[in-house]
């Protein structure tokens, strides 16, 4: 069974192009600039419906930020961009053993 990552607040995605980033969701709104094929973020804001695509606002590891269409990315993983607490207290942990 394979596991199909969703697109979502904190899913970090790779674009697959060089990609127009906008101040607001459309095709009219204020072009910020470009990232290169290949950049890495965070999704932090969306989804949006304009002009025919769905917009997210993406948080790059560098250069600008903003928004553009799903169409521009692929997800990469379904983690949180910050890294958390993943350890659970001993005292409500679940122990699951193993019958031989």
């Amino acid at each position: 069974q394979v596991l199909v990552a969703e697109v979502g607040i904190d899913v970090r995605i790779q674009t697959h192009r060089v990609t127009r980033i906008r101040s607001s969701a459309g095709l009219n709104e204020t072009l910020l600039g470009e990232q290169s094929s290949l950049s890495s973020g965070a999704i932090v804001a969306g989804p949006i419906q304009s002009d025919g695509y769905v917009w997210w606002n993406i948080d790059f590891e560098s250069g600008v930020d903003g928004w553009c269409g799903e169409d521009n990315f692929k997800v990469l993983d379904v983690f949180p961009a910050e890294p958390t607490n993943l350890l659970i207290p001993q005292e409500e942990a679940i122990i699951i053993g193993v019958a031989h």
